[in-house]
């Protein structure tokens, strides 16, 4: 999505499953990360319209096109809308389109959530965070994280922010740093 200079603070990695025989993990957990510079290269060209995806990518029964929640994650053009944030077109496009998240499986019953606001992010990485992904088990979240340069990636935590709790509004700016900060989870995971 953007280059990593602005994110370098930040552990590269990418969240995922144990993958046996491929990425074995020491302990037993749902998710571990594994360092950027390990995964291979991608062979084919990515685009910013998914096309990519529509291409390569087979529709699944257990695919991200199915909400846990009562907001469409088509909502997220809402939020940024009315908080002035350009989303950089593929997420866009991804999260407009039950046919490319249809294309997207998920091992561990992940799902698509909008959240319910965006957030400005202050300190050393000022931008807008933006909630769209979470575990079945609430173990891991997966942000984008906007820069005011419209550069951007995809942060996860496995702490859940952007929601309102029973009806409190939580609060309205937060530190990149902080709110993404375990040792596990305070990294930039690549998309």
């Amino acid at each position: 999505m953007s280059d990593i200079k602005p994110w370098s603070a930040l552990r590269q990695s990418w969240v995922h499953i144990e993958l046996p025989g491929i990425r074995e993990m020491a302990k037993r957990v749902t998710y571990g990360s594994f360092p950027v510079v390990e995964l291979p290269e991608i062979p084919i060209e990515l685009d910013d319209d998914c096309r990519w995806l529509e291409r390569y990518g087979v529709p699944q029964s257990n695919g991200l096109d199915r909400y846990e929640h009562e907001l469409d994650p088509t909502f997220v053009q809402e939020l940024a809308s009315e908080a002035n944030i350009r989303l950089p077109n593929s997420f866009r496009r991804f999260m407009i389109s039950q046919d490319l998240q249809s294309r997207v499986r998920s091992a561990t019953d992940c799902y698509l959530d909008p959240g319910e606001r965006v957030v400005r992010t202050i300190g050393s990485l000022q931008g807008h965070l933006i909630y769209f992904l979470s575990d079945s088990q609430s173990c891991a979240h997966w942000y984008l994280h906007i820069m005011p340069d419209g550069g951007a990636a995809v942060l996860s935590s496995p702490h859940l922010y952007l929601t309102y709790a029973r009806g409190q509004r939580a609060e309205d700016t937060l530190s990149v740093r902080n709110a993404l900060g375990t040792p596990e989870y305070g990294e930039k995971a690549m998309a």
